[in-house]
């Protein structure tokens, strides 16, 4: 049963809050926030979604434990060379809600000097699906939010495809 939950919002909505230096993106998807959250944490299923223009995801896995571990692969184009996502799990919370740190290994020019930063991500169930609340934080950069917000916004449009 939803609770507090917000009218679905089809798209999602970005939004820049200068104190924090944060992207905040919100996205509805019509499938039970439990199978939302399992495509957001079971390797395979993140090996699909994850990516946009970078290029497609080759490899995710994960240890979902607070202090666990996570790392993801993508080919970046033109050049083919790969890059990963990789980071800590500081709250897990099923199916409710996820902390963990975000930084770049090998990654293109536009996330050089990124420090570690740290995602937020929050399942809620609202009439018709699930929401999902995505905060990324410590971007301390105008070019990596845009970055960020990007590739936040089509890796949501590939989950969505994914969860159909």
């Amino acid at each position: 049963m939803a609770e507090d939950a917000p009218a679905a919002c089809p798209e999602p909505a970005y939004a820049e809050h200068a104190p924090t230096a944060a992207v905040h993106v919100a996205r509805t998807f019509t499938a039970p926030r439990d199978r939302v959250f399992r495509a957001w944490t079971e390797p395979e299923s993140v090996r699909r979604w994850f990516g946009s223009s970078l290029g497609p995801s080759v490899g995710a896995e994960a240890d979902l434990r607070v202090g666990g571990g996570y790392r993801i692969t993508v080919r970046v184009p033109p050049t083919g060379r790969k890059a990963s996502a990789v980071g800590t799990f500081l709250e897990v919370d099923p199916p409710r809600r996820l902390v963990y740190t975000f930084a770049w290994e090998r990654m293109p020019i536009l996330a050089l000097g990124m420090r570690d930063s740290k995602v937020t991500v929050e399942f809620r169930e609202v009439a018709g699906g699930t929401e999902v609340r995505l905060t990324h934080e410590l971007l301390d950069r105008r070019r990596l939010r845009a970055f960020h917000r990007f590739g936040w916004k089509g890796s949501m449009n590939r989950l969505a495809k994914l969860l159909g």
